[in-house]
């Protein structure tokens, strides 16, 4: 992954936020303004969404990442396409990886690895460290069955690999710092590939059976 402090990084933190102090405005390089929230309030969405939905809780976080996913990216196909001289589907494979794994630390949702071992097999694997959904129920000590809990990020990969692909990509974690695993892993796929990976997940399935399962289709 390219440092943030190095000079062709378009996220480098150094030039990637705006600050203006005076009217308490933060905006990103292409200018749109950016929100900052404490970990309380994802522990506060979280326990309310459990409270008010129930067992679909995850599906109205997954919609919320696949809407901001999606906008955010159409963002980055003009500021990147800008900085780089062409259009980012036209990037190099690891160019474009990098750019998203960058955006998504400097944005505050972990620090992304891309796995492409399975790659032949049409099958993505993202490996994220700092989660901080997973964190704030891990602080927040909420119940949420032991299971995976970055839908927030599922939904967002999810459409950010939808753009970058140009083909309709899903998502879904099959591992959980909130769970006991030392790291989130994601899992993405062609749409509709992933239909029983939720019902692996539930029977507390290990990695290695949920991939085999995918494997085999």
């Amino acid at each position: 992954m390219i440092g943030f402090g190095a000079p062709a990084n378009y996220f480098a933190q150094s030039t990637y936020y705006k600050w203006d102090m005076g009217r308490g405005v933060v905006r990103e390089r292409g200018g749109s303004r950016v929100m900052a929230f404490p970990q309380e309030f994802s522990i506060g969405l979280i326990a309310g969404l459990i409270e008010e939905c129930g067992e679909a809780w995850p599906v109205v976080l997954q919609s919320c990442g696949s809407f901001w996913g999606k906008r955010q990216m159409d963002r980055l196909e003009t500021e990147l396409s800008a900085f780089h001289g062409e259009r980012m589907k036209s990037l190099p494979t690891a160019t474009a990886h990098a750019a998203i794994a960058e955006c998504l630390a400097v944005h505050g949702w972990g620090r992304a690895e891309f796995d492409l071992s399975e790659i032949k097999k049409r099958l993505l694997l993202v490996r994220v460290n700092e989660s901080p959904m997973a964190r704030a129920v891990i602080d927040g000590k909420l119940d949420t069955g032991n299971k995976p809990v970055d839908a927030l990020l599922s939904g967002a990969l999810g459409a950010m690999f939808t753009h970058a692909s140009g083909a309709a990509m899903e998502c879904r974690e099959i591992r959980c710092t909130a769970s006991g695993a030392p790291v989130c892993e994601f899992v993405l796929a062609p749409e509709g590939r992933l239909s029983g990976v939720l019902a692996l997940v539930r029977k507390n399935a290990s990695r290695e059976d949920i991939l085999e399962s995918l494997v085999e289709q």
